[in-house]
């Protein structure tokens, strides 16, 4: 992953301007809904060579609205910095993945808890969907924590992901999704872990095409030098996340 380097703006003084002496104020931190703006890419073409090989799960399907229900979490610096440390642990193994830590430019990303399958919903039901998953999904604010890396495979086994298990407030996560379950189902839609019961809460945090061979023994030795580490971390939980097309919803804890 790239290293980021902090960089200032430049100030320009006039003749008639004197340099003002006190020191500057730290900038606040942007609100989430400030992030959530950014975070639809332009539209580019179906072909793999547009997305670094990677392919459409699902077929876009004329009328319907890409739909998806997850939880965001931003990681404080430290966090970012352990992240970036066990993926150049995989890189040094000669495995290189795509980081979902930070973008492009080196800026921090959320990382996120999905509660749903990419949905497909007509534009019929969409209002009716957002409404519902707002009124059913009650919650009160948690925290989670991590216990391990692992790696998974997407649905159609194309890319394979670096992800951390969440062990404190899966119980919470799992009353979230049965309620997001039941509403999921009751518009016709599969539910997300219908396929397998046993898949655990995660986040990913990088990806690489499924032909790259990742054995065991380095997932082991990397588990025993950082999942204590890992653990120490917590991220607060108060938000549920809608997005339907181009939009993203909140639901908020009580």
């Amino acid at each position: 992953m790239k290293n980021h380097e902090n960089t200032e703006l430049v100030t320009y003084y006039s003749e008639d301007e004197e340099k003002c002496e006190h020191p500057r104020e730290k900038v606040p931190p942007l609100p989430d809904f400030f992030l959530d703006l950014y975070k639809v890419k332009p539209k580019q073409g179906n072909e793999p060579e547009f997305h670094e090989g990677r392919t459409r799960t699902y077929p876009h399907v004329t009328g319907g609205w890409p739909s998806h229900i997850y939880i965001d979490l931003m990681p404080n610096e430290k966090l970012q910095i352990l992240l970036k440390k066990i993926q150049e642990s995989f890189r040094i193994e000669g495995i290189e993945f795509k980081s979902l830590v930070e973008n492009d430019l080196g800026m921090p990303l959320p990382l996120h808890i999905s509660l749903s399958r990419s949905l497909m919903l007509g534009s019929d039901i969409i209002n009716e969907f957002k409404n519902t998953i707002k009124t059913k999904v009650i919650f009160e604010s948690f925290n989670i924590k991590f216990s391990n890396i692992a790696i998974f495979k997407n649905e159609d086994t194309s890319r394979t992901f670096l992800v951390l298990i969440i062990e404190t407030g899966k119980e919470i996560l799992r009353t979230i999704l049965q309620t997001v379950d039941s509403i999921v189902k009751k518009y016709g839609c599969q539910t997300f872990y219908e396929e397998n019961k046993n898949s655990k809460f995660h986040v990913s945090i990088a990806w690489c095409l499924s032909h790259t061979i990742i054995h065991k023994t380095i997932i082991n030795r990397l588990n025993n030098e950082y999942s204590g580490l890992l653990s120490i971390h917590k991220l607060h939980v108060n938000q549920v996340k809608i997005k339907i097309g181009n939009t993203i919803h909140s639901v908020s804890s009580i």
